[in-house]
């Protein structure tokens, strides 16, 4: 399948795919921009996504980190540079998934 330069695809997921901590951290980092720019985290660049998600973008040549590495090992082997974490997404059955 040719990719086209105009159409990605998306990983849509639950925002139980990170911990509470996680979470915690990566809103306290938003909290703290002046602007609505995006932040850059776990080799990731991340935007909030509404009031309770997260819309990222991987880079395609280094591989995210931390929380988000099972999560991008999973996107990248779909062929989806982005990722949508939504708290009202479903949770993806290869992708473990956390309660709190």
């Amino acid at each position: 399948m040719k990719r086209s330069s105009f159409i990605e695809k998306m990983l849509v997921i639950s925002t139980a795919h990170l911990t509470h901590n996680s979470v915690k951290e990566l809103d306290a980092d938003i909290a703290d921009r002046p602007d609505e720019r995006s932040v850059l985290k776990w080799d990731a660049i991340i935007y909030p996504h509404a009031t309770y998600g997260y819309l990222i973008h991987l880079s395609p040549d280094t591989p995210a980190t931390g929380p988000l590495a099972k999560i991008d090992e999973l996107a990248r082997s779909i062929d989806c540079p982005w990722v949508l974490i939504d708290r009202d997404a479903d949770q993806h059955p290869h992708l473990e998934a956390f309660d709190w």
